[in-house]
């Protein structure tokens, strides 16, 4: 149902509906442009053809230092905010200090999409409310299943004090907030094709963590299914758990990242892009309202 880490791993909140999609993959331009922070000349250069069947994305380097190709962030179907949508939050608990990391860290997702993240004080002016129980781990509602939720429930919990180290924090902030913007793990995805040893992961998590096996197979070892656009697997995603090589024979091994990968940048502002848009070529508005729309130089 929710999320892990101490370093814990996430349990996933999905809401009423578990089908997962990897949203339409808006490839960038021919000339290896790709999505770059609102504040910097955003978007590129989007030729005539559509907008999911064009030129390269940003390329990321694989566990053994081969190229893997073109990179997209999985994510659940029909669960993104509109764009520009102002996501109000609120703490139930915690203390200062806590609470400013907190702040600081979910707003790096501002960078890259047009999405702004308000901390409110009002319980009804809320989408998003943050307990911070220790014994509960880490965990979040997906996206936009998080206005599902009763007002006055959490949805999200962050198993973090002011004792716990800023790498962490920010590992978690990231990791969790990704998920209210609609990511889901991407390990997950049908394009990780990791080779997991299944009895020893299911010994790992049940040690460390006490999940039984029907949330290991829930929240590591399933496929997403009904995915539509994907590539190749991003080992330096804030959405991808830590993966010990004795989990795999030796074959694949990840540490926890703890910064969002340049695909999750380009790829969360192909989802949430600004509304202000230009063609560097036509020079011509960009209609970004549906990522999925076609752009013609005229």
């Amino acid at each position: 149902m929710f999320d892990i880490c101490t370093q814990m791993p996430c349990e996933e909140t999905l809401g009423p509906s578990s089908r997962w999609n990897a949203v339409r993959g808006m490839k960038i331009g021919p000339y290896g442009e790709y999505f770059l922070p609102f504040n910097s000349d955003i978007l590129g250069h989007l030729d005539s053809n559509t907008i999911d069947n064009v030129g390269d994305i940003v390329h990321a380097m694989g566990p053994h230092g081969a190229e893997d190709g073109p990179l997209e962030l999985p994510m659940q179907d029909g669960v993104l905010w509109e764009k520009g949508t102002t996501i109000c939050v609120r703490f139930l608990d915690g203390d200062r200090e806590t609470r400013a990391r907190v702040r600081q860290y979910a707003k790096m997702w501002e960078k890259y999409a047009n999405i702004e993240f308000k901390f409110v004080s009002r319980m009804r002016a809320s989408h998003i409310r943050i307990d911070f129980d220790l014994e509960k781990g880490h965990n979040s509602f997906i996206g936009t299943n998080n206005l599902k939720v009763p007002r006055r429930k959490a949805t999200m919990n962050l198993a973090i004090s002011h004792r716990t180290p800023d790498y962490e924090v920010r590992r978690v902030v990231l990791h969790e907030f990704g998920h209210v913007l609609g990511c889901v793990h991407e390990h997950s995805s049908p394009a990780a094709q990791i080779p997991w040893n299944r009895q020893a992961v299911y010994d790992h998590y049940l040690t460390m963590y006490n999940w039984k096996p029907d949330k290991v197979k829930l929240n590591v070892l399933d496929a997403a299914t009904n995915v539509t656009q994907f590539s190749h697997f991003d080992c330096n995603s804030i959405m991808l758990y830590s993966i010990p090589a004795y989990l795999t024979n030796g074959r694949l091994a990840v540490e926890w990242n703890t910064e969002l990968s340049d695909t999750d940048k380009s790829f969360i502002a192909m989802m949430y892009p600004p509304d202000d848009v230009k063609c560097n070529r036509c020079h011509n508005d960009i209609d970004t309202s549906n990522p999925g729309e076609r752009h013609r130089c005229k």
